[in-house]
């Protein structure tokens, strides 16, 4: 199975000799599991991976060509994300969202919307609301 091209980390470039002390420390690209966890996200999202379905962590690891050790550091950042959960001695499985969690998590996204609106308004320019008058009239004419 051909391993899949996850994001290419920048090579490092030499320094000029006038660079400072802090200068001359390396630039850390973001680590392999982030990559991975991203990767698992978008197929979770997508449903590529079924609420409810279980992580084949063998079948994930040797189609990106990476160890097991990125793949469940990925699986602890997306578990603390409530995207999956960790059974012991069965493995990683997709959390599956009930109708009671939607109906604990509308009203607050209402209340942050709401309040996101809020600011936005309060905080916004004239060329900001000049932007968004315009916007509106291309989206309603």
């Amino acid at each position: 199975m051909a391993a899949m091209d996850l994001p290419q980390r920048p090579l490092e470039r030499p320094l000029p000799a006038t660079a400072s002390p802090t200068e001359r420390q390396p630039l850390h690209a973001r680590a392999l599991y982030q990559d991975v966890a991203e990767r698992l996200r978008q197929k979770i999202f997508n449903r590529e991976i079924e609420p409810g379905g279980w992580i084949d962590e063998q079948r994930i690891a040797a189609e990106y060509g990476i160890s097991r050790t990125p793949l469940r550091e990925a699986l602890k950042v997306l578990s603390s994300e409530g995207l999956v959960r960790h059974e012991p001695r069965r493995g990683s499985f997709v959390n599956e969202v009930t109708e009671k969690d939607l109906d604990e998590i509308f009203p607050v996204i209402a209340l942050l919307e709401g309040r996101c609106a809020f600011e936005a308004a309060r905080n916004a320019s004239d060329t900001d609301l000049a932007e968004l008058d315009a916007l509106h009239q291309r989206l309603i004419g």
